[in-house]
């Protein structure tokens, strides 16, 4: 059983995911790798199986981010079982280096869910996502009674047992990792940031602030 796997959730990201992959064999070689292609309509299916030792699957049509991590949970939940579960984008705002840093961080036993926490300085991030990022962290941690600095990275480490212990989450888009995070502080988990590197130059985002804040807002009232 590997004792770690990671998952990435990927839409339309054939420019960068063949790196990614190829970063990720190097910096976590014994972990095991699942790419959940939500609905692509490029290449990045294409290059994700020339790659004999990731596992991929596909959602025909693209139903969100969340959705497509909940695809990967379930099936590493049931046909991998790790100690630890990894999630990163796939779309090269990430380092795998940078989540091989997560990864020893978590094994010196830092926390149960740890949080690649990336640099807001204006330039490095663009405006609207640290404006969005920020109100959403701080609602996040006065809920939860943990300062979380970056609630929307996409990057984490987790224990097993949270994800096994986790109900099941309504949400398919973005919000999903902040519904995860608000289930998690209810569960008595520790959580811990770990410094990682910020990427925004010719990667595409799918993000939109505005009307992924008003789905944090509804999800954050529910929860």
């Amino acid at each position: 059983m590997p004792e770690l796997a990671v998952i990435l959730p990927a839409y339309n990201v054939e420019d960068a995911i063949a790196r990614i992959l190829r970063q990720l064999k190097e910096n976590l070689p014994q972990a095991a790798v699942v790419v959940v292609d939500d609905g692509s309509t490029d290449r990045t299916a294409a290059i994700v199986r020339q790659f004999a030792h990731v596992q991929l699957l596909s959602h025909t049509t693209n139903l969100g981010k969340g959705a497509a991590l909940k695809t990967g949970i379930r099936f590493v939940r049931t046909q991998i079982t790790p100690e630890w579960y990894a999630f990163m984008d796939a779309d090269g705002q990430h380092a795998p280096a940078d989540l091989k840093k997560l990864v020893l961080t978590a094994k010196a036993n830092k926390g149960d869910f740890l949080i690649g926490r990336r640099d807001f300085r204006p330039g490095l991030m663009p405006i609207p996502r640290i404006l969005s990022n920020r109100i959403t962290s701080l609602l996040i941690s006065h809920k939860i009674g943990q300062r979380v600095h970056d609630s929307q990275s996409g990057m984490r480490v987790i224990k097993r047992t949270i994800i096994e212990a986790m109900p099941e989450l309504a949400s398919n888009g973005y919000e999903f990792e902040s519904e995860f995070l608000l289930k998690a502080g209810g569960m008595s988990v520790t959580f811990y940031e770990v410094p990682i590197g910020t990427r925004y130059s010719n990667e595409r985002s799918h993000i939109r602030p505005l009307r992924d804040v008003a789905r944090f807002i509804k999800v954050y009232l529910k929860t």
